[in-house]
């Protein structure tokens, strides 16, 4: 079996004598790469130790010129200010050069990375340094020029040796890394299978959770119609019986009151007229109004029914004295006189009072009822599982999508990886 074919993991069906699919084997092509990388870099170590030593012995000779520049004294007697110009300057320049004997000294890891790193760092100090001591070179050159000169060309030197070697590191450097992005590529393809699994493991969850869910609702939608069916329904429709009934007795009850008043309305309003012109003193003047506008509210409104009894007792009075004129005024005193004597109006108001209350607790007692509540508890139960079916779906939905999506990429992924790999 070939070196491919135990990188691609190819197996021949004995039987069949085809061939399987290719399958990519991650970690293979992982331990491949790797080794390809640390194979060309062992093979360019020689010549980067070379480069370094070479590197090292020409900084040595450059930091000497730099001693001596620091040491040097004019060869000639040299103006006083132009000296000073140049002791100042000396000292600047000689820090300058200096960053570029440091980052020599630089140590680098046994990889391309790490030399790659430390080769750019001498090729930009030596860049930025010839550019910002062409200043200080002016002022030295005239009381130091000698030395100055001196670590100018070893400073040369150095420059050379790097840019000399720059075509075979950018050769080296281009080979390993396009071996580094394979390698990178190979990484990229197994974070997105782990994320293929992460999103196919969420499906599941999802999945499991919609089921859960579903069945929630399914019993709570069955619990619910049990509920209908049991000894709390049996309660809860007899309350509400119960309150119908009650409710059916208060209507009577206002009908009998508005009858009442409908018995004596032609008297009432003829004494209601009297009270609004002021013929007759009474007190409430807009609840007597009420009662012929209407009678069963005014009713309602009128407490101990004062009013409506002060208003009786006048307009009996004032029909026996004739103070009202109208028709049929024997039957008209004869109605109110059973009105009041029987005092139905006051039983009336009783009987509606205790109406009203017991309708009120029958309200009380089905709102508050065992039924509605837990009926409460699991409609809302029902009306949460839909919801929260509705948006697993939704996130499901999206889940499969970006898992098909994943899918394609993976597949892309793969076939761009093995040709890559192939023509290494």
């Amino acid at each position: 079996m070939g070196f491919l074919d135990r990188l691609f993991g190819r197996k021949k069906e004995e039987k069949m004598k085809e061939k399987q699919p290719e399958e990519l084997d991650l970690d293979s092509s992982k331990s491949m790469l790797q080794k390809r990388i640390d194979e060309k870099f062992k093979a360019f170590l020689p010549e980067i130790e070379k480069f370094h030593s070479e590197l090292k012995s020409r900084n040595e000779s450059f930091e000497t010129t730099l001693e001596n520049l620091r040491k040097a004294v004019p060869a000639q007697k040299v103006d006083e200010q132009i000296l000073k110009i140049a002791t100042t300057s000396r000292e600047s320049f000689i820090r300058k050069m200096s960053e570029i004997s440091a980052s020599v000294k630089k140590e680098f890891q046994q990889d391309i990375d790490s030399f790659s790193q430390y080769y750019e760092s001498v090729k930009n100090s030596i860049k930025e340094t010839n550019m910002e001591t062409v200043k200080e070179y002016v002022s030295l050159d005239v009381a130091f020029k000698k030395e100055t000169n001196d670590v100018v060309d070893r400073m040369k030197e150095i420059k050379g040796g790097v840019d000399d070697f720059d075509k075979k590191l950018s050769k080296k450097t281009e080979n390993i890394g396009y071996l580094k992005k394979l390698l990178g590529d190979v990484k990229l393809l197994e974070e997105k299978i782990a994320q293929k699994k992460n999103v196919e493991n969420k499906i599941e969850e999802l999945k499991k959770e919609l089921e859960y869910i579903e069945k929630n609702k399914i019993n709570s939608e069955k619990e619910l119609e049990e509920l209908g069916k049991g000894e709390l329904w049996n309660s809860y429709i007899q309350l509400t019986k119960d309150k119908e009934a009650v409710e059916s007795e208060i209507r009577k009850i206002i009908e009998e009151v508005v009858s009442v008043f409908a018995s004596i309305n032609r008297p009432f309003k003829k004494f209601a007229k009297l009270v609004e012109d002021d013929s007759v003193n009474f007190k409430n003047k807009d609840l007597l109004k009420r009662y012929l506008e209407s009678p069963f509210d005014a009713f309602v409104q009128d407490i101990n029914l004062d009013v409506v009894d002060s208003a009786l007792e006048l307009a009996e009075k004032m029909l026996a004295d004739k103070k009202i004129n109208i028709d049929n005024l024997e039957e008209n005193l004869k109605i109110i006189s059973q009105i009041k004597s029987s005092r139905i109006l006051h039983n009336l108001s009783r009987k509606y009072n205790e109406k009203i209350g017991q309708r009120e607790d029958l309200k009380g007692n089905i709102e508050n009822h065992e039924f509605v509540r837990k009926k409460k508890k699991l409609q809302e139960s029902i009306s949460n599982s839909i919801r929260n079916i509705d948006d697993n779906k939704k996130t499901l939905s999206y889940q499969e999508k970006s898992d098909v999506e994943i899918e394609t990429e993976i597949k892309n992924m793969k076939e761009n990886l093995k040709n890559k790999l192939k023509e290494i």
